[in-house]
């Protein structure tokens, strides 16, 4: 009896273990599920996007086939992914009746070979109200191959709303080959009885205190809309015609931001002025431009007798309300942007390439050139206001004012330089002294205009016999130069980086082309 009664226990002892181990043991989690979407609903898939979203559970994946563009407004609660077959074929379109996709929770969203086009967003301008294609707040939100155009934010009697393509607000936003093209902020109404209101920001993206991510995408085409008229003075344009980031971080990486145009003053009164920040704007920045180009991008202008034009047509960055730490642009290139649409007779914007106030910014291999100022300013490419601008191995050469080809001005304000840069006319503002490699005050081309010349982005390419071929500091330029090509490499004589984001090779290359 003893032994079988210890042979019991032994038994329940194991029994017990067992048990303890099975109920200990963690859960082998649920198998996340893939469901289908086609426009005709067929093949036991969903025929509505919002349905499928309905069924799914957090780690699911959607896969939504090509065709009729699907006429539908997301709002995503749940983890998921959504991919598409391609963009040219799978297609969300908003029917300009509200966002396409609204985002108001932590949750990690990936979005795929799609297109999000004709979102509208509501007719205010709080927080709420950003983001005309796109609202993300909180989230982690991917866009891998998406295309997002064609939307517009909204505005009412106080203002303009923030982000016409994309708001994304204290959220985390990467666009890996995205194109954000052709979408705007809206224009305030009138006041038939006061100041006009200012205009939304961020015509194609609006980041606020979020990270922002480009990794080999394009923002191209976008505007912000016109500061409202007032009976006592119009309204300001909105900044950041491509994109704008208040409080946030900015990465680009391979990426373009062209062409995109900010605001132009409301009338009345005094009148108002542009928006600033053709291309890419921000406050309290804290922005690292890696191997990318701003090309291309205009303020607008201002109205009446004291409005001005925009500044920083390429590039506007501004003082906050509180220290950020360096921004950096390394291996880049700002080119053909204009303050006030690059019109004659225009006043008051500064920085054709880029407008800095206040705040420290480190440049390294860098291209400036073909950039256009107002005629009564002096920064046609750089322009510094109470900055802490440090360059090395950087080209600014053939920004102009007023649109005069032998009116120079490359820079205004105080620089640093920390050696091997080339200034072809510092203005007598540009409070830049030469040191070891600089050459200030050169004549001739000094850079070709802008081209494809291989690789994910444009360049200003350099022409034989520029002075600045072989005259970087090559212990502090980049592993390669912003095409991806190695550094340094035989463009002249001798074994040695050249100055500026392009690096002279003697042969052709045929490199491919991707630019969006």
């Amino acid at each position: 009896m003893t032994v079988r009664l210890a042979a019991l226990v032994r038994h329940g002892a194991l029994a017990m273990i067992l048990l303890l181990a099975a109920v200990s043991r963690p859960a082998r989690p649920a198998r996340a599920a893939s469901l289908c979407v086609n426009p005709g609903g067929t093949g036991g898939c969903y025929g509505l996007i919002a349905d499928a979203l309905a069924a799914a559970g957090d780690g699911d994946t959607i896969r939504v086939a090509g065709g009729a563009p699907y006429l539908e407004r997301l709002a995503i609660t749940k983890s998921i992914s959504l991919i598409g077959a391609d963009p040219a074929t799978t297609i969300l379109d908003g029917s300009a009746a509200g966002e396409v996709i609204r985002i108001t929770t932590s949750i990690t969203v990936t979005l795929a070979n799609l297109t999000l086009r004709n979102g509208q967003g509501p007719a205010g301008s709080a927080d709420a109200d950003t983001g005309g294609g796109i609202h993300n707040q909180f989230g982690r939100l991917t866009l891998n191959n998406v295309i997002v155009t064609g939307n517009q934010s909204g505005a009412d009697a106080s203002g303009g709303a923030n982000g016409g393509g994309i708001a994304n607000n204290q959220g985390v936003l990467t666009l890996v080959n995205s194109l954000v093209f052709n979408n705007a902020t809206a224009s305030p109404p009138d006041n038939a009885s006061g100041q006009g209101a200012p205009a939304g920001y961020g015509g194609g993206i609006f980041n606020a205190n979020g990270a922002l991510i480009l990794d080999h995408s394009t923002v191209r085409d976008n505007t912000t809309g016109h500061g409202g008229n007032g009976t006592s003075g119009g309204g300001q344009g909105g900044s950041g015609g491509g994109v704008y980031s208040a409080a946030g971080s900015v990465l680009l990486r391979s990426s373009t931001i062209r062409d995109n145009t900010t605001g132009d003053g409301g009338s009345g009164g005094a009148g108002g002025s542009a928006g600033n920040g053709g291309g890419l704007g921000s406050n309290h920045p804290l922005i690292t431009i890696l191997n990318s180009s701003l090309t291309g991008n205009q303020t607008g202008q201002g109205a009446g007798p004291n409005g001005s034009s925009g500044s920083g047509a390429g590039l506007y960055l501004t003082e906050g309300d509180f220290p950020r730490g360096a921004s950096v642009i390394s291996n880049s290139t700002l080119s053909g942007n204009a303050t006030g649409l690059g019109l004659l007779g225009n006043t008051g914007g500064n920085g054709g390439g880029l407008f800095v106030q206040g705040v420290p910014l480190r440049m390294v291999n860098d291209t400036v050139a073909f950039n256009d100022v107002d005629s009564d300013q002096s920064g046609a490419g750089l322009a510094s206001d109470g900055a802490v601008i440090s360059l090395t191995n950087s080209l600014l050469a053939h920004n102009i004012a007023g649109n005069n080809i032998d009116s120079v001005h490359d820079c205004a304000g105080s620089i640093t330089s920390l050696g091997y840069n080339l200034i072809m006319e510092p203005d007598n503002t540009c409070a830049a002294a030469a040191t070891t490699g600089d050459q200030f005050f050169v004549g001739g081309q000094i850079v070709a205009p802008l081209a494809n010349n291989g690789g994910p982005t444009a360049t200003n390419a350099l022409p034989p016999g520029s002075p600045a071929i072989d005259a970087a500091n090559t212990s502090a330029c980049p592993a390669t130069d912003q095409r991806g090509l190695p550094r340094p490499a035989f463009g002249g004589i001798e074994l040695r980086c050249d100055i500026g984001a392009f690096e002279l090779y003697r042969f052709s290359l045929g490199l491919p082309l991707v630019i969006k």
